[in-house]
């Protein structure tokens, strides 16, 4: 064989002459095998040499440098393998490759994702210059695992892991980041007026707590407890389809509630200036 040439590359090519391939990359004089059919190794010297392409494999299409492309909703772990069909509910197979739709979250090992992030790099490349070594992936995929708001994991992106959506993070993106708080379900991030509303909150509870106790009865206290508890618990059961619209509702029918309950303790307060029992009707005639 001449000096600076190689024969032609595994895929769909053959060469039924004496002759090489330039190794200028793109360069290819060899004859192309039909539609559908493939030279596994790269030592095809008749079309006698081109087989059939793998199952699961787009045989309409000349196979370029690999078994052939692999049908919508199929998937592959070696180039010149076969193609897989999906392998369950949460990923779509296109490319070659499996994504992880929204609505979902897949834990790789740190090795593993480091193999298949290789893996579809080089499938991406459509000439001879893939990296030989990468050419095959022999683990396992993870389990995957619906999360339980299926807005926080929005996978929009082409990282193989995927990814949450803005503030949330961790084991199906249910973790807030730092600046976030958790309301109803999703991460919201912290505002100077929220952390003012929150202070408000925890400065005025004892006051409440010791107005509402004189001025409400063990069974009231408990309905009031009810109603607030009845909402939040709605707006946890819709969580998983929540919009900012909803959101808003919850947290204005939370506020009027809190308020409600304020201005009840607020006149009882102006009334008595001070936490102090109130006399029965019998103390008072005594």
């Amino acid at each position: 064989m001449d000096e600076g040439c190689l024969p032609c590359p595994a895929g769909g090519f053959y060469l039924d002459k004496v002759g090489s391939v330039s190794d200028e990359v793109g360069y290819i004089p060899c004859e192309l095998c039909n539609p559908g059919t493939y030279v596994p190794l790269g030592i095809g010297n008749s079309s006698k040499s081109c087989q059939v392409c793998p199952e699961g494999t787009n045989k309409s299409r000349h196979a370029g440098f690999r078994a052939c492309f692999c049908l919508d909703d199929y998937y592959r772990k070696n180039r010149f393998g076969k193609c897989l069909i999906c392998p369950q509910d949460g990923v779509n197979c296109s490319g070659d490759i499996v994504h992880l739709r929204q609505g979902y979250y897949w834990h790789w090992t740190s090795s593993n994702i480091e193999l298949y992030e290789k893996f579809k790099s080089n499938l991406q490349i459509f000439n001879d210059s893939y990296d030989r070594e990468a050419s095959s992936f022999n683990a396992s995929l993870p389990l995957i695992y619906k999360c339980p708001v299926k807005e926080n994991c929005i996978n929009n992106v082409s990282e193989v892991k995927g990814n949450c959506r803005k503030g949330h993070h961790g084991w199906m993106c249910t973790v807030c980041e730092d600046g976030y708080i958790k309301l109803v379900g999703l991460c919201k991030e912290c505002s100077s007026l929220l952390m003012v509303f929150l202070d408000i909150v925890i400065f005025l509870a004892p006051l409440i707590i010791c107005l509402l106790g004189n001025y409400f009865s063990y069974y009231q206290l408990t309905s009031l407890f009810l109603v607030h508890f009845n909402i939040t618990a709605a707006a946890a059961v819709v969580s998983g389809d929540i919009s900012d619209a909803i959101f808003v509702l919850i947290s204005v029918l939370n506020t009027a509630f809190a308020v409600l309950v304020a201005g009840k303790a607020i006149r009882k307060f102006s009334q008595n200036y001070m936490c102090t029992s109130i006399p029965t009707d019998n103390q008072s005639t005594n």
